[in-house]
């Protein structure tokens, strides 16, 4: 596995050497003047506003009157499309700040809303996004080479994200990378949104998106802790105790997620009709491979239910400290641990089965890539 990391970073290393050239600063400075290829996403604010942004530990202060607009260079093309039409000047509804760990870094990074949806770099009409500061991955890929990973081994609601300049009136700030918020909805977790009002089935059985291990600092009502102390923060919908609905709703999947939890443990097989396995497997076996060290173990590990439907592991995030760009050395597998999924892995055959079929099929594509270098080398 250290091999086959090491081999993935030295590639993609090589595509971007000719861009790490000079020091920091020149590359800044050429950037700002001359552009480097990509979009650049000017923001226009008032300087006050933008300082209180950064200011703000907890990201409860939202400036508005802010407005972007994207200036994109000529035969430009991306993943999504080579055709882009954007309003000139977009107006925000709101910018403020994101993150935790990455919150207190010098480069931070940022979530906006427009007042209009727009459909940014042709990822699809949204009012709702990031910008991904990427400060503590210098090579500014990782989190677009597991996206694209992920994109492979066919998992849905992978994040769409594209790498920009970002310049704060007039001055340039860095390189960042646009990027679809996970929420619930058109363009991106296309399952069915809750209403206030959904309390019975089979409305009130989805969708919901949860997290795992939410920040502290999160509000009560939207933390729910297992009988085995697995945390799960509420991302949508946002509970409040006084709000129609609310109370039925969250009473719902904090008994739907126990019921997973007890059936687990009890290896009684009911969890199969509840949880996805395949999503499970797939999600164990991207952040293992890609040595993830924010791995079950930060708010970025998501679950979404569909109505009358499972609950499923995705969308992938924050990939940043994967790939070897970690804080310590990670080698082999099991360096993070999820009960629900280490007893799966200890005790469910099925389980067993999806991992061992998964991690053939892969051995199997690199058996076929040696062969091929093999023929192209005329071995024996």
């Amino acid at each position: 596995m250290k091999k086959a990391l090491c081999l993935v970073m030295v590639v993609f290393m090589l595509c971007i050497a000719g861009c790490q050239s000079g020091s920091q600063s020149e590359r800044e400075e050429e950037t700002g003047k001359h552009g480097n290829g990509i979009p650049v996403l000017n923001l226009e604010i008032d300087p006050d506003e933008f300082a209180a942004v950064n200011e703000s530990g907890d990201h409860s202060y939202r400036a508005e009157g802010a407005s972007i607009s994207i200036d994109i260079p000529e035969g430009y093309s991306n993943e999504f499309g080579d055709s882009f039409e954007l309003s000139q000047m977009m107006e925000l509804d709101y910018i403020r700040g994101r993150g935790h760990g990455t919150w207190t870094a010098d480069k931070k990074p940022y979530r906006f809303k427009l007042k209009n949806s727009e459909d940014l770099l042709g990822m699809g009409s949204n009012k709702h996004w990031v910008l991904l500061a990427n400060r503590y991955d210098t090579t500014l890929l990782r989190n677009r080479i597991v996206a694209y990973i992920g994109r492979q081994m066919g998992m849905p609601f992978i994040p769409k994200a594209v790498p920009v300049d970002l310049v704060v009136n007039g001055e340039y700030y860095g390189s960042y990378v646009l990027n679809e918020q996970i929420r619930i909805g058109k363009n991106r977790i296309a399952i069915d949104e809750l209403s206030p009002h959904d309390v019975s089935e089979p409305e009130i059985t989805g969708g919901y998106l949860v997290c795992l291990n939410p920040s502290y600092e999160e509000a009560p009502e939207n933390i729910a802790v297992s009988d085995r102390l697995v945390r799960f923060g509420f991302e949508s919908p946002q509970f409040t105790e006084d709000e129609n609905g609310m109370a039925e709703q969250k009473a719902y999947m904090m008994g739907y997620l126990q019921d997973i939890e007890d059936s687990i443990f009890a290896g009684d097989g009911n969890y199969a009709d509840l949880m996805d396995l395949r999503s499970a497997a797939d999600y164990w076996w991207i952040q293992e491979f890609s040595g993830n060290h924010d791995a079950f173990i930060t708010s970025s590990t998501y679950l979404y239910k569909e109505r009358s439907g499972k609950l499923y592991w995705g969308p992938l995030w924050d990939f940043d400290l994967s790939l070897g760009g970690g804080l310590d050395a990670l080698d082999g597998f099991e360096h993070r641990n999820m009960i629900w999924l280490d007893q799966l892995r200890a005790n469910d055959p099925e389980y067993r089965r999806i991992l061992r079929e998964m991690g053939i099929a892969r051995r199997d594509n690199r058996r076929n890539r040696e062969r091929w270098r093999c023929d192209r080398q005329v071995c024996e």
